[in-house]
């Protein structure tokens, strides 16, 4: 799996890409790499300005093997109606962008 600026559209903008990479194009892991460097895949990241909307880091552990995520608090968010969520309203868009 290409995580450079080579990988596929869907893999970069996929929540599982957004939330592994999320400020890590920022960190310099390894002595003599460009920030954004990921060792065991041995490429630089191609996206590393990410940005989430609705969800916010709440803890990383020192190594990074572990992220926990929180939803934010006050995004606007509106609860779905169940005809929303059945795509019975014409141009009901359910799925949510991170």
């Amino acid at each position: 799996m290409r995580v450079s600026e080579d990988a596929s559209p869907s893999l970069a903008e996929s929540l599982l890409y957004k939330l592994s990479y999320y400020r890590f194009g920022g960190m310099q892991s390894e002595f003599g790499k460009p920030a954004g460097y990921d060792r065991v895949r041995q490429e630089v990241v191609g996206k590393k300005d990410i940005e989430l909307k609705y969800l916010e880091e709440a803890y990383t552990t020192e190594r990074w093997l572990v992220r926990i995520y929180k939803v934010k608090k006050d995004v606007g968010l509106q609860p779905l109606c169940l005809e929303r969520f059945r795509g019975l309203e014409k141009g009901c868009r359910v799925a949510l962008d991170v």
